[in-house]
């Protein structure tokens, strides 16, 4: 059975079963518990059903942009109750802005990742390290978008750094101010598959996906003439259908990107330094002080990046953190902030996040 719906393949028959007279949809945009959801009769406005939002344990089971859904229709109008989330076969999460130890799915259903970094000034090679590993925890095909190089004359040394960060990943140049790489980008997304794009606030994304889709659906600003650096535009996340077929989501600028439950990222992120771990003396090394580290003496070597460790440490840190917080945190707490997110209040309504500088 073919379906017309944002996402949709023919294995997903077997998955998705909706019992009449509910319909099935997917969620296109969010805006608190209000969604818009793609249904095969036309989008509609969705609202969560009470008792879905009810027996929730926390706000990570609420649905999300990308999420496939249970919809009820109410009579003669646009409009349902989303009844039921149907599992997730992937998420991208990051723990809450805060300092509340609860998961914020972002988007949901994905099967590409593409993160985007400007070569201008903002240019950060451990932001990106970060952001490929909460892109790898959900995502086998993880793709760097190397934006407006137009603003740069040499984009080889940024090229480089970002070959040395993330090891196996396609990086992809464009500039859309001349149109210049937007054709490999667009192929690089499957037809059918949904692709999320990430990144750090004015780096171009909705631009880029304004190119990519051959329209203006999102609305872009210029870039800052004093500071010669891109503003943030994104409020929301959002669906878009490529006319090749593939999804696009949009997602707002991240200004702090904490880690949830990431330590396959990590280690397919950092893969060479878990290679040299395997050699390492002992089983538990720290990679810090150690005799007989493989990872130190690499390091001495000349072999590997001196930051590239650190960066690797403090990531595994933050996780290891993550995971003592989480087993800690106590049920009344839970229900706490569950309580106040139902009443409406309480919930991340702006994406912020740290940068590694």
């Amino acid at each position: 059975m073919t379906r017309q719906l944002p996402g949709w393949r023919p294995e997903f028959d077997s998955v998705f079963t909706v019992k009449r007279p509910h319909i099935l949809g997917r969620v296109i945009e969010q805006n608190r518990h209000h969604y818009r959801v793609a249904t095969e009769n036309g989008p509609i406005d969705g609202e969560i059903a009470g008792r879905l939002l009810y027996k929730s344990d926390s706000l990570a089971q609420l649905p999300t942009v990308g999420d496939w859904v249970e919809i009820d229709m109410l009579r003669n109008e646009k409009k349902g109750v989303v009844r039921s989330i149907f599992p997730r076969y992937s998420k991208l999460s990051r723990k809450v802005v805060g300092k509340r130890s609860d998961e914020q799915v972002l988007v949901a259903n994905i099967d590409q990742v593409m993160v985007v970094q400007s070569a201008d000034s903002t240019f950060n090679v451990r932001r990106v390290e970060r952001f490929a590993v909460v892109a790898k925890e959900c995502a086998t095909q993880v793709a760097i978008i190397l934006s407006k190089i137009d603003l740069v004359d040499d984009p080889s040394p940024m090229i480089a750094a970002l070959n040395s960060a993330c090891p196996g990943m396609p990086i992809l140049t464009c500039s859309c101010e001349h149109k210049i790489g937007i054709d490999a980008i667009r192929t690089w997304v499957t037809p059918g598959h949904t692709a999320v794009v990430i990144g750090p606030s004015g780096v171009g994304k909705s631009t880029l996906i304004n190119q990519l889709t051959y329209s203006e659906l999102l609305k872009t600003q210029a870039v800052s003439e004093r500071h010669f650096k891109g503003t943030h535009t994104t409020t929301k996340r959002q669906l878009i259908e490529m006319q090749g077929g593939g999804i696009l989501i949009d997602t707002p600028g991240l200004r702090e990107l904490q880690l949830w439950d990431a330590d396959d990222g990590i280690q397919e992120t950092f893969d060479d330094i878990t290679a040299l771990a395997v050699q390492c003396q002992y089983s538990n090394c720290s990679h810090q002080k150690n005799r007989g580290c493989a990872v130190l003496q690499s390091v001495q070597d000349g072999l590997l990046s001196p930051d590239r460790l650190e960066h690797y440490i403090k990531l595994q840190g933050e996780t290891s953190r993550m995971a003592t917080n989480l087993h800690r945190l106590k049920d009344e707490r839970r229900k706490k902030h569950l309580t106040q997110a139902k009443k409406g209040y309480n919930i991340p309504t702006r994406d912020a996040d740290n940068s590694d500088e």
